[in-house]
């Protein structure tokens, strides 16, 4: 793979020649798809880079789920997101670094004069990706806050203060985007080539990506809308979903800054002792006997052990986060087999019929997660065979037993861990005694520039919402 550096660098020189399209000499294909590659790689990485930062400037997902703590400044522990500006900066990225950039990357492909068929095709398939980038990125702002700028975003000429448009109606048109992209996909053509850091230009798992993706909208719109959500899962899954390790949506990072994984350069590089394991996730897996726990954490004086959530923790007393995470090119996750196998457990037991019982994609999900992992097949068979992990004798109901082993699973992937508990309630979580809400944030606020110059519109969206607090659920989190 090329440097990602190197890559922005040479397409940078190119791109910066002209601020307007027409500028461009008419549409032949270096004047088209280069800026339209760099445009792409831009975005693709910033938006993983911003999933996968465990900078409490950017993503707090981790400290929100209770997979890790702070040790001395506990601010976001507690559930600050204001004093930082966190949700500012998370709007940010993903609308001005991430989706201005696919949209601009779009223009260009869209002048593309293919010579052939072939050429075409391909052009077609970049077109079709670009698309599956742009949806992922507006679900994830969905499900941060909620109503969201879509329809009148990403244009400031038009509409310099673009209205909020509502979360669920955004939700089926992201589904069917994706619905057209994977159908366009044509595996037979190249697409984006190395400029794409996650597939290599690989359509065929692009298209395992577009429809994974649609499976976990539609089951997010499961309480809501049960007839939909349930075609639209159907759907999803007759058109190939990822089943494998080999197929799971990552960047694979380089060892050498600025692209190295962001958890080692927040973690490592920054010389910073600010994180340790909570207590919360330690005690889950001690009981059960995790093997992942060798991968997650480190040991203190031959035991796992876990600091208290939102307290002041002292980094030499506690576990600390596993090496393996703290490689530099450590891949950089958005999308994995164990997460949609869960998610088709789900379907299972919402009654759509996905093909396989809860059971069996319970237990596929678990081992594709340990597999991941590391753990021997001999160590995955003990596990399962537990009591306490087995689906017939777990405890509680459905949603706590596939919840409990989510949450497990979804270690090191904040954002999807908190999507999955507040999906399902499980498990319990406990807001720090110090917090600022008495429970687990279910949403961040409006960034607070949006409150400033966007007023108008953003008071509609809040009210609209039920009201812009960290409390407010949002549409689909209903039971």
């Amino acid at each position: 793979m090329k440097k990602i550096l190197l890559m922005i660098a040479i397409f940078t020189g190119f791109y910066s020649c002209t601020d307007e399209i027409t500028d461009l000499n008419q549409n032949t294909k270096d004047a088209t798809v280069v800026p339209a590659a760099y445009l792409f790689t831009n975005a693709q990485k910033n938006a993983i880079d911003q999933m996968v930062s465990t900078s409490v400037n950017f993503n707090v997902f981790r400290l929100f789920t209770q997979q890790w703590t702070e040790t001395t400044y506990t601010d976001e522990s507690n559930y600050d997101v204001g004093t930082r500006t966190i949700p500012d900066n998370h709007w940010g990225v993903l609308y001005r670094d991430v989706l201005m950039d696919l949209k601009e990357s779009k223009k260009y492909l869209l002048l593309y004069e293919a010579a052939t068929p072939a050429e075409e095709a391909e052009n077609a398939n970049r077109i079709a990706i670009v698309d599956i980038m742009s949806a992922y990125s507006y679900s994830v702002l969905v499900d941060t806050f909620g109503d969201v700028p879509y329809t009148e975003a990403l244009d400031v000429e038009a509409h310099p203060l673009p209205k909020y448009d509502d979360a669920e109606t955004i939700y089926k048109d992201l589904i069917a985007k994706l619905t057209a992209a994977s159908a366009t996909l044509d595996a037979g053509y190249d697409s984006f080539g190395s400029a794409d850091l996650v597939y290599g230009g690989n359509v065929s798992k692009w298209k395992l990506f577009a429809n994974s993706l649609r499976l976990k909208l539609a089951i997010n719109l499961d309480d809501v809308d049960h007839p939909y959500a349930s075609a639209q899962a159907l759907a999803a899954v007759a058109d190939g979903v990822i089943s494998s390790n080999s197929d799971n949506s990552a960047l694979k990072y380089l060892s050498a800054q600025p692209n190295a994984n962001p958890v080692y350069v927040d973690v490592v590089a920054s010389g910073r002792n600010d994180f340790v394991p909570t207590s919360t996730i330690i005690n889950k897996m001690n009981t059960l006997n995790d093997p992942r726990r060798e991968m997650y954490f480190t040991q203190i004086g031959g035991i796992y052990e876990g600091g208290a959530p939102g307290l002041s923790n002292n980094f030499d007393n506690f576990s600390h986060i596993g090496d393996m995470l703290l490689d530099p090119t450590f891949e950089g996750l958005i999308m994995d087999n164990a997460e949609v196998e869960f998610l088709l457990a789900e379907a299972v037991e919402r009654g759509i019929a996905v093909g396989g019982t809860a059971e069996s994609h319970y237990n596929a999900a678990i081992t594709a997660s340990m597999s991941y992992w590391g753990v021997s097949g001999i160590d995955i068979t003990t596990y399962l065979a537990q009591s306490s992990v087995a689906y017939s004798t777990a405890a509680g109901t459905w949603k706590q037993k596939i919840g409990e082993q989510a949450y497990l699973a979804l270690y090191n992937r904040g954002f999807e861990c908190w999507t999955s508990y507040r999906r399902l309630d499980f498990p319990v979580l406990i807001a720090p005694v110090d917090a600022d809400v008495d429970q687990v944030p279910t949403r961040y606020t409006y960034p607070a520039r949006e409150e400033t110059l966007n007023a108008t519109n953003n008071a509609a969206a809040s009210t609209a919402i039920g009201g812009n607090t960290l409390t407010t659920k949002l549409f689909w989190d209903v039971n």
